[in-house]
């Protein structure tokens, strides 16, 4: 996966901190077969969910609300720190790290 984030701006609240992470939906997890509203990754406060890597091979900017998630699954979040701690605490989910984000 390679992203060119070329628009990034920085953030002039110094208190705001925003990051980009990846979480992989765990295969057989309670969230495979779920959209991400059902599996309560929409409407959170500092948390979009704005591409996805499907375990398919298909890359999509922008996640329909209808997509049903399937394990293998990598979604692509902006989130600040308590949202990136929200998702870590969702066990259906695994994060990616970088350098396994660079091999794929």
């Amino acid at each position: 996966v390679i992203f060119n984030f070329t628009e990034v701006h920085q953030v002039k609240d110094s208190l705001a901190k925003s990051f980009i992470v990846a979480f992989r939906v765990k295969e057989k997890s309670r969230l495979v077969g779920q959209n991400l509203s059902e599996g309560g990754m929409r409407g959170v406060p500092g948390l979009y969910a704005f591409a996805l890597d499907a375990a398919i091979g298909e890359h999509l900017d922008g996640i329909p609300r209808d997509y049903v998630l399937q394990g293998g699954d990598v979604i692509w979040f902006a989130a600040e720190l308590d949202s990136v701690n929200f998702l870590r605490k969702i066990s259906a989910l695994e994060p990616v790290q970088q350098r396994q984000v660079e091999k794929t």
